[in-house]
Formats: C-alpha cells, structure tokens, sequence
C-alpha cells in the first residue's frame, strides 16, 4: 500500500494555509469539548416576559388584571452546550394562572415555565421568582356630567355670561377598575389655554378634562378609558339692552287716528339679554296684535311677553296690562242699512244678492262731541267678498261698518250678513 505523506512543514511555512489549519484544529478542539470532555452546561436566561393566563372563575366576577402586566424571570436550564447557547426568552413558555382569584385584591401568583418546543437533552433547573405580585379589580363603567371650570373667565361691563355654560359632549362615560373609577367624584372640563381679557362675544374654545375626588384633590388615574377624548367649551355672553315694548293693531278702521288714542301700559320696556352681537339689530319687542273690534269703553287688554329663543328675560315680566282710557267716551247703538252697490270683490262668475238687507245693533263708541252728532246715515255696511270662498247658494259673509265722520270714533265688535250667490250663464 503506498502511503501518502504529509508535508507539514509546507503548510506551516505558508500563513493562508497555517491559518486555515488552525481554523480547523479549533473547531474540532470545541465539538471535541463540547460533546465529549463537557457535555452539559449551566445556562441562565435572561427577561423571559409571563403570561398571566385569566381562569373562567375570574373572569365569571368580572375581574381583570391592573397596574403592572409586564412582568419578567430569569430561567437557569442545564444541558447540551451547543443547545442551550443558542436558547432565547422566545423559546420558553411561562405562565402564572389565576385560578385562585375570586375577588379584587393583590395576590401571589405561582410560575410555571416550559420550553415551547420540549427537548429531552434540556432540562429548566429554576425560575427566579417563583411567583409575582398582582393585583386584580372590577372593572366598571360610569357616566359622568361633565362640569365646566368658568373661574378664570372674566366679561365685560354691560354684558353676562349666559346661564348654560356647557361642555361638548355633555355626558362622559368612564370605565376602569372600581377602585379607580369610585374615587371621582366630579368630572370638570378646563380651558386648554388661558382666556386674556374680558369677554364681549361667546367664547367656543378646546378644552382638557380634570378629575377631582370628593376633597377637591386632583386625581392621577392612569388606568381609566373615556368614551371621548376631544373636549370644547362653549361659554355664552349676551349683551344686556332695555328696549321699549309695542304692540300693533289689527282691523283697525282706515284712517283712524290711532296717535289720538290714550291709554296706560303696566310696564312700557324691558330689560334682556341678548346673544353678543344682535343687539344692534333690535329696537324693540312687540307684544303681539290688538284686535281693533274688541276695543270698548273701559277696554283692557293682558298682553304676554314673548322673547325669541336664547334670549334672557332679566327683568322676569311675564305679562304686560294695557288699559285704554276710553271711561268717558260716548256710546250709542244704530240699526245700519246693507246696500247692493256696497258689495266689493265679488267674483266675476257669480251674480250676488243681500238676503239680509240690514246690520241690527251696530254699537259705535267714540268722543262724546262726535258720537252724539252720528246718524245712520253716517254709517256704511260694506260687503268685501276679497278673501271669501264664494260657491252657489246661500253663505254668511262679515260686514265691515265704515263711518263717514273723522275723528276718534268706531264701530265696536264683528257683524255678518247673508247673501246669495248665483252662476252666471
């Protein structure tokens, strides 16, 4: 057999292949000590993070785990060098079960650990620590109004803050650990920035949300969810004006002269509060109509108080009492005659008869030096068909009493007449 001889001086004298030799000799040396003169090794494993598995028993009473959930341990394994150089914290399993947990509280929770893929030439020789710390709570939900904090804000003279200041949203849905959530007690919204100067105009601004406690303290809460986390504030300011009040009138006689026409209000103007910035607008507020026909001797008349929505009656007036100083005026009563040629508007279509050719009881209040001088012949039943209905046959129309004579002088009350009306062929 020929043998094949090695130059090894060759391969010292020349630095690749020296290099390269060494290089093998190492690696044969390690698997050499590794597998043969030192198999198994002691090894620690560092932060291998625990999974806090949640029994049916705990969760069933609405328990959960708060505070700290990242907890970690160290893992000492024993064996193969090769192998367990080459573990990491990804590569174990552990766990720390709540099955003793029943109620809120602090507990002690046992650690098992595992490798996830078992290896019989691996073996966990301990855990450190054997067991954590944690605590457990109800978890509960409660709706709060929210408050807005005004302190600060500052309005200027002539002017108010509205009633309602008011946050958006209104309501805010807390939840969280009942021993968290059951120290609030107020739930106030803030500015975000600080409001400078005094206030003219309505203010509409971000705000943040504060928690207070039953003393007034500032809570820290860090475990609590909201159902919103955008606020704004909205802080009304209305300008306070006085404005006198008026009425108007309605089937007032053409005319009249209304001017000539005294009477007594309980209370001529009113004092408001006005949105910022409608005031100029505003000179001032009708209390409504008057119907002219209601109007008799010692007529008085309550009138309400109606203010536009958002609008602040500061002077609370509610009702207003106009009594017309009509005591002395003169009355008398006439029996007025109804004319054809006194029918105006009729339709073109129709041909109009008068059934009922007079207007009995016509009660006419005015001035004694014009009232007393009236005859009937001063007076006109006028028929204005303008705004009616007019169909074939027989209808009752109102008649509108005219009086020839100028002054302060009327016809008191709404009268009627019976007409008949025919098509044209």
């Amino acid at each position: 057999m020929k043998r094949i001889k090695i130059n090894t001086s060759a391969w010292l004298e020349n630095p690749k292949k020296a290099m390269i030799l060494s290089f093998v000799i190492a690696v044969v040396a390690w698997f050499i000590v590794a597998t043969v003169l030192s198999p198994e090794t002691r090894q620690v494993i560092s932060d291998v993070p625990v999974e806090i598995l949640l029994e049916t028993i705990t969760t069933e009473n609405n328990l959960e785990v708060i505070g700290n959930t990242q907890h970690t341990v160290d893992i000492t394994v024993i064996g193969k060098r090769y192998k367990v150089g080459a573990l990491t914290p990804e590569d174990f399993q552990v766990t720390a079960s709540s099955r003793d947990v029943q109620t809120a509280g602090t507990f002690s929770l046992a650690i098992r650990g595992a490798l996830r893929n078992p290896d019989e030439e691996i073996s966990i020789e301990s855990i450190s620590p054997t067991d954590i710390s944690v605590t457990f709570d109800t978890i509960v939900s409660k709706e709060f109004p929210l408050e807005v904090d005004i302190e600060n804000i500052r309005i200027a003279d002539g002017y108010m803050m509205g009633t309602t200041v008011y946050s958006i949203p209104e309501q805010l849905t807390i939840t969280g650990p009942e021993r968290d959530v059951s120290q609030i007690a107020r739930c106030v919204i803030t500015p975000m920035e600080e409001i400078r100067g005094t206030l003219t105009d309505t203010l509409k601004t971000q705000g943040k949300l504060v928690l207070y406690d039953k003393d007034n303290n500032i809570l820290d809460l860090k475990s609590l969810t909201y159902s919103a986390q955008e606020y704004s504030i909205t802080v009304p300011v209305y300008k306070i004006i006085t404005v006198p009040l008026r009425f108007t009138y309605t089937n007032l006689p053409a005319g009249f002269p209304v001017d000539e026409l005294q009477y007594t209000m309980s209370a001529d103007e009113i004092t408001v509060a006005v949105p910022a910035g409608v005031e100029a607008n505003i000179e001032s507020f009708s209390l409504g109509n008057i119907d002219f026909r209601n109007m008799d001797t010692g007529y008085t008349v309550v009138m309400d108080v109606g203010l536009p929505a958002g609008y602040l009656n500061l002077d609370q007036l509610d009702q207003v009492t106009i009594k017309f100083e009509t005591d002395d005026y003169a009355v008398r009563t006439f029996t007025v005659n109804i004319d054809a040629n006194n029918v105006i508007n009729a339709p073109a279509d129709y041909d109009i008869q008068i059934v009922s050719t007079k207007v009995m009881n016509v009660r006419v209040v005015g001035e004694p030096e014009i009232v007393e001088n009236l005859t009937s012949a001063d007076l006109t039943a006028v028929i204005d068909l303008a705004n009616e209905n007019i169909v074939e046959g027989q209808s009752t129309v109102p008649v509108r009493i005219e009086i020839s004579e100028s002054g302060v002088v009327w016809a008191v009350g709404s009268k009627s007449a019976v007409i008949r009306a025919t098509a044209k062929d």
